[in-house]
């Protein structure tokens, strides 16, 4: 599952076209009434989001969350252990923690934006398996008890 990007936000969209890629099937989030983001099949039928985002349309066919194997999350700062500030809804922590927990957690920044000191988390905050920046993919160490 990929996520439509927001204009400080890094695309991703173009990965759907890499022929190398073309087996894959393609997710994106989309954010209903009731502010529960589900995970749709990519198709050309999209809407803006209030927020300023693309999302699936409407009646756009739905995923069941277990079948998800990589999730590509945004966010405004992430730091070296995984931990994310996202954007203060909690729509991508609440979505995360109903995966299986085999799922990948990607979360995609510009390496700029990645701190050296850990973030505040709190209990329901879902912390990422990987980081995608302009230097690579890079593991997450998980964080130690008590750290």
């Amino acid at each position: 599952m990929i996520f439509s990007a927001l204009p400080d936000e890094c695309s991703l969209i173009e990965l759907t076209t890499v022929p190398e890629l073309s087996a894959h099937r393609w997710a994106l989030p989309r954010i209903g009434p009731d502010r529960a983001m589900t995970a749709h099949v990519l198709q050309d039928d999209l809407e803006l989001h209030r927020y300023g985002f693309h999302q699936p349309a409407e009646g756009a066919a739905r995923l069941d969350e277990r079948s998800i194997d990589i999730v590509a999350v945004p966010g405004v700062l992430f730091d070296r252990r995984g931990g994310r500030l996202g954007r203060g809804q909690g729509y991508y922590d609440r979505f995360l923690s109903r995966l299986r927990p085999a799922a990948s957690l990607v979360g995609v920044t510009a390496e700029a934006l990645v701190c050296e000191s850990p973030l505040p988390v709190d209990d329901h905050d879902v912390p990422m398996g990987w980081l995608a920046t302009e230097r690579g993919m890079l593991p997450c160490p998980p964080a130690m008890p008590g750290s």
